[in-house]
């Protein structure tokens, strides 16, 4: 492109780039990619050309001529020489600029006849702000370049902080690319983003009726419900000892293992479960704490192995059992010294009992651990008897 400013007394070409922003002046860009000449016969021709960056690319003619041809380049950012810049045959070239940071750039190649005259002048315009070129300049709050304005963009057309659109937005609003827009939880917060408009919903609702789902709402994916495992997790756990800990297993309530009823002890009694404590298993007393002891003793004798007592032994200590088992049963009907007797022989027999016992032990003719309970069974029943004697009887 050729721009011809000639004229019969002189030519005169003023260009400048401002604008005005909140009130003050500002510089814009300027680039001469083409032929730019002024001339006349008189005065000349002289050019002016004022912005924020001026640029005289390279292959560019940039020519006043004339008695008086002058050429003037103000910049506020930055100026770039790669062309040719001529006041000939006896004119001026001045380059003029703002920013003490950015003196002009003349490169290697360029023409400038005859020699510029540089100067600094700080009340230049500032540059003005560019929206959209990825810069936050001074005016602007924000500028993501190409992004600006698009659905679901932080930053509007104007490069100002975006509106949403939706009820009550401005003209400038920005659509909205996805429910995030509107509320930072999303249809969890109550919106939704409609057709690019920010649109108020029922929120969701992620309550599954499971107790072995833990239940949010995530602004992207909606409702989740991931599983819980483990015991004691309200809900699940119905908190009765009796039917077991319940579990939660793969989001799932699994029922418990009811503890056992009998704890296999002769000796106590296992009553009825008690929801919070179980069952207690409470130890007899009176005369049924010492005939437990006998039953026990009987059906350890009974139940034992041919190799693990002698059939002399078992014959004998079930004998010895029998009369002080007959003792303590007589006892129990009985009252005052008869009873009294009644638990003494009772005692004597247990005695004679356990020496039968320790005798067939040290001779090996009964097996350790079948000795081991006989043993217990043995002191246990003496120890209760005792405490029945020194009670007087139940």
């Amino acid at each position: 492109a050729e721009v011809d400013a000639d004229g019969d007394g002189g030519g005169v070409l003023l260009s400048t780039a401002v604008d005005a922003l909140a009130g003050a002046v500002v510089a814009g860009p300027v680039t001469v990619s083409g032929n730019v000449h002024a001339g006349g016969d008189l005065l000349g021709g002289q050019m002016a050309v004022e912005a924020c960056d001026v640029d005289l690319a390279a292959g560019a003619v940039f020519a006043s001529s004339g008695a008086q041809a002058r050429n003037v380049f103000r910049a506020s950012g930055q100026m770039t020489i790669d062309g040719a810049l001529s006041a000939l045959p006896a004119g001026t070239n001045q380059l003029t600029y703002r920013d003490p940071a950015r003196p002009p750039l003349v490169g290697a190649d360029a023409v400038v006849a005859p020699t510029a005259v540089v100067s600094l002048d700080t009340s230049l315009p500032p540059c003005g702000s560019v929206c959209g070129n990825g810069v936050v300049e001074p005016g602007e709050q924000c500028d993501d370049g190409a992004t600006n304005g698009t659905p679901g963009a932080a930053c509007d057309s104007r490069c100002q902080i975006g509106v949403f659109c939706g009820s009550g937005a401005p003209a400038t609003c920005v659509p909205c690319a996805d429910d995030t827009n509107c509320h930072p939880l999303g249809r969890c917060g109550g919106f939704a983003c409609l057709a690019g408009l920010c649109t108020a919903v029922t929120p969701l609702a992620c309550d599954d009726g499971n107790p072995c789902t833990q239940d949010s709402c995530d602004a992207v994916e909606g409702c989740v419900h991931a599983p819980l495992a483990g015991a004691g997790i309200a809900g699940c756990d119905d908190e009765n000892v009796c039917n077991g800990v319940e579990t939660c297993a793969g989001g799932a309530c699994v029922a418990g293992v009811p503890p056992p009823g009998d704890d296999g002890d002769l000796c106590t009694d296992d009553g009825v479960c008690d929801p919070v404590r179980g069952y207690l298993h409470t130890p007899l007393i009176g005369f049924p704490s010492v005939t437990c002891r006998f039953d026990t003793l009987d059906a350890a004798l009974s139940g034992a192995a041919t190799g693990d007592i002698s059939s002399g032994v078992r014959k004998s200590l079930t004998r010895v059992l029998g009369k002080a088992r007959a003792q303590v049963e007589r006892a129990a009907g009985a009252h005052g010294k008869r009873q009294d007797k009644m638990l003494k022989g009772a005692g004597k027999q247990l005695g004679a009992l356990g020496r039968l016992l320790a005798t067939a032990r040290q001779k090996k003719q009964v097996a350790p651990a079948l000795g081991g309970r006989l043993g217990d069974a043995v002191a246990g029943a003496s120890g209760a008897l005792s405490s029945l004697h020194a009670a007087g009887g139940p």
